[in-house]
Formats: structure tokens, sequence, C-alpha cells
């Protein structure tokens, strides 16, 4: 790749322009043989290559909102639902597996861009991590799972995102969006989630918090936390659309290209860094802001200090800053 200059690797993008499944777009995991051994999608096995080690592993409820609503800005009524359920890759036009997908997923007289992103949060990520989580297990590898079901009260995307993906991040990290701020018990689930993560960064096993235990996930006992006001213990989740799902989403069946899953992967992170970076770039200009405020006080005080009768005042408006004496 080194040896290649740009102009070429332009033209060979551009000769293959990006493109939703089933066709193949131009950007994923290319298994080399050497940086990548195997596909990134194939679970993880005793016998395979992967380091086994504990992992938290979590999902969003409405993790694919996000996307669903950029591609569709106008809502999906029940009939075009429909039809993109019968146009659905793995299915094969195969009347049995339409019919239960509609019924898993039934549409609504409304609009079905929640029920279309429920659909495919469940075929893309959760009954994934759950296989994966599962097999993992099978090795004697602790994993913990959890999703994260809470609105941030001061959001303006929860009333039709609901909890879309990188929804946790402000928690793990404690710190909101500007012009947000966490109530006491949103303070409260930040400071339990930091604490989890934390020990388990230390322990490989989140600790207890009050009367509560993250369990491990495992075969027998398929249970995860659920990260909302109250933080609370759930049981078989995804279990229902997962038996439907899992068995279309086999190694075995060649329906689902391989690419899918670790592309929604790559599109996780991507969001997540550039929500980690405005955070980060907005906290930084609002510190300057507050900086040069006080330092321009400061400078106004000292140079009208003889004038004690006058009386100086800051005030912000439009985002400039008046100074009215």
């Amino acid at each position: 790749m080194r040896a290649v200059n740009a102009a070429t690797l332009v033209d060979v993008l551009s000769a293959q322009p990006f493109s939703l499944p089933p066709t193949q777009p131009t950007w994923f995991p290319v298994i080399d043989g050497i940086t990548i051994t195997q596909d990134p999608s194939i679970p993880l096995h005793p016998d395979s290559r992967s380091n086994l080690v504990p992992v938290i592993a979590g999902i969003d409820t409405d993790d694919l909102s996000i996307f669903i609503y950029h591609l569709f800005p106008s809502p999906i009524p029940a009939q075009r639902f429909a039809e993109y359920v019968q146009q659905f890759p793995l299915f094969h036009n195969d009347t049995g597996l339409i019919n239960q997908a509609l019924h898993l997923y039934p549409a609504d007289p409304g609009d079905n861009r929640p029920i279309l992103s429920a659909m495919l949060t469940d075929v893309l990520l959760l009954c994934p991590l759950r296989r994966q989580v599962s097999i993992a297990t099978q090795s004697d590898t602790p994993s913990f799972l959890y999703r994260f079901a809470h609105s941030t009260a001061c959001s303006i995307y929860a009333s039709y995102l609901g909890v879309t993906q990188t929804a946790q991040l402000p928690y793990v990290f404690g710190n909101v969006f500007p012009g947000c701020q966490f109530t006491e018990d949103e303070m409260r689930l930040s400071n339990s989630i930091q604490q989890y993560w934390i020990s388990f960064a230390a322990n490989f096993t989140p600790i207890s918090i009050g009367n509560l235990q993250w369990p491990v996930f495992g075969d027998d006992d398929e249970r995860n936390i659920v990260f909302n006001v109250p933080i609370s213990i759930q049981q078989d989740l995804g279990l229902t659309v997962c038996e439907f799902w899992d068995p279309l989403l086999s190694p075995q069946s060649s329906a689902l290209p391989h690419w899918v899953v670790p592309v929604v992967a790559t599109f996780s992170s991507v969001i997540g860094v550039i929500i980690i970076c405005y955070t980060v770039v907005k906290c930084i200009e609002r510190r300057v802001q507050q900086r040069n405020q006080s330092m321009l006080t400061q400078s106004l005080l000292q140079a009208h200090k003889p004038y004690s009768g006058w009386q100086l005042r800051l005030s912000r408006t439009n985002s400039e800053m008046q100074i009215m004496l």
C-alpha cells in the first residue's frame, strides 16, 4: 500500500461507490493474513488465536436509531416498512421468515422508523453480541453484559431517537454535553458506571455497589445489568428475537455478508470518537471564555480603579461580551 500513490487509491475507490447492504461497501476489515488473520465477525472460540480475557460488552436500547433517522428523514408508513422486511437479504423472499419477522416486529400505523431501528439493532448488534459472549463463556472467560436504557433528561434527541448509540458515553466519562446538566439521579448513575468500569479494569470483575452485583453472563444464567434509574438486573436479554435471528446469522449461513458486523462496529467507534472530541473541544472553549472574561474584568477594574463612583457590569448577549459602565 505504501508504494501506491494517492491518485491511484482515489481512482480505485471512486470506481466502487459506497452503498448500503446487500451491496458490499468500499471499506471494511481486510483479512491480510498478517494483521488480521481471520474474519473479525467470527465469534471467539476456545481453539482460536484470540486472547481470551474477561470482557464488558453491551448495547444501547435504541442503538441504531441515529442511523435510521439519518437515512429516512421522513416517517416510514406501515406498507413501506413491510416492503423493507420483504426485501431483507437474510430472508431470500421466504414467506415464512418474512411473516415471522413481521410478527416479531409488528408495523405501527404511524411512523415505523423506531420499529425498523429495533429490528436492525437486534440482527446487527444484539444477537451477534449475545452469540460472541455466549461462546466466550464456553472457554471459562467471564463476560459481563449490559444494556444502557436511560434517556438523559436534558437531551434534545431522546424524544425521537430514544437511547441511541453512544448515549452511555457521557456517563462513562462523567462529562455531559455543554448546555446540559445531569440530574442528581443521573449523577449517581454516572458514578456507579465509572466505579464498575474502573474496578473491572483493575480486577477483571466489577465491584458490588450497594446490594447489586453485576452477574457474569452464562449459558445457564443469562443475566445482564440494565443501566437506568434505578439500575436493575435483566434476564434473557434478546432471547426471543435471537432465537429467530441466530440460525440466519450462523457461520453456515452465507446470507449476511461477512463485512456487515465489522462495518457497524466501526460506525460505532467513529461516532463515539466524534462525540468525545466534540465534548472536549466545547469544554476547552468554555474554559477559555471564562478565563478571558475574568482577565478582562480584572483589567477594567484596575484601569477604572480611581473612579470609585462608577459601576462595572459585564453581560453576555448573542455569544458576545458587552461592557457596560
